[in-house]
C-alpha cells in the first residue's frame, strides 16, 4: 500500500530475519497481480568502494536488466554515469502512470564508502521527489543510526522520506499458529 502511493519504505530487522526474502517475495507478488510499476533488486554489499558515477552506471544497468513485459528497455551501460544522465536513464524507464520502485537490500554497505556524500543521498531524494521513483531500504540498523564514512551524508534529505517498518522475530505463539496454518 504504501509503496503504491509513492512512499519510500525502510525495512529494518536483525541480520537473518529474512529482509532479503521479503524483497524478492514482494517483487514476485506485484509483478504477478499488476505489472504496472517496475520492481527493481539490488544487493549493495559490493558497494563499499564505488564512486557515485560507478554506482549510477550499475543502479541504471540493473533497471536495464528488469525484464518487465511492454517496458522500453534502457541501454546498456558501459562507462560511469553523472547524475543527470542517470536521472534521465532512470526515468526514461517507467511506464506512464507507473512508479519505479528501487530496493536496495543491504543498505548499510554504503555506509563504508567513503565516496558517497550528502550530494550523492540529495540526488537519489530529487529522483524520489519527481513522484516516479520510490526506493525501499533493507538494513540492520535503522538508517538514523547508520554511521558513514563522509558524515554529511547524514545531512541530506534523503533520509527524511522514509517510512520505517521494523522486522522481529515471531514470538512463540505466532510462530507456533503460522507453522499450524
Amino acid at each position: 500500500l504504501l509503496l503504491g502511493q509513492g512512499q519510500s519504505v525502510s525495512l529494518v530487522g536483525p541480520r537473518r530475519i529474512g529482509k532479503s526474502s521479503l524483497l524478492l517475495q514482494l517483487i514476485a507478488t506485484v509483478r504477478a497481480e499488476s505489472g504496472s510499476d517496475r520492481y527493481v533488486y539490488f544487493n549493495c554489499e559490493g558497494w563499499s568502494a564505488a564512486t557515485p558515477a560507478s554506482l549510477h552506471a550499475l543502479l541504471l544497468e540493473a533497471i536495464a536488466a528488469d525484464t518487465t513485459p511492454g517496458v522500453m528497455p534502457v541501454a546498456p551501460i558501459d562507462t560511469p554515469l553523472d547524475y543527470r544522465r542517470f536521472r534521465a536513464g532512470a526515468l526514461s524507464a517507467i511506464p506512464p502512470g507507473a512508479h519505479l520502485v528501487l530496493m536496495l537490500d543491504e543498505f548499510e554497505s554504503l555506509s563504508a564508502n567513503p565516496r558517497l556524500d550528502a550530494g550523492f543521498f540529495s540526488g537519489l531524494r530529487a529522483l524520489a521527489s519527481t513522484g516516479r521513483v520510490v526506493f525501499v531500504t533493507a538494513s540492520a540498523r535503522s538508517l538514523g543510526w547508520l554511521t558513514f564514512a563522509d558524515p554529511s551524508a547524514l545531512s541530506s534529505p534523503f533520509f527524511n522520506i522514509f517510512t520505517q517498518i521494523v522486522l522481529r522475530p515471531f514470538e512463540r505463539a505466532e510462530a507456533e499458529a503460522m507453522l499450524r496454518h
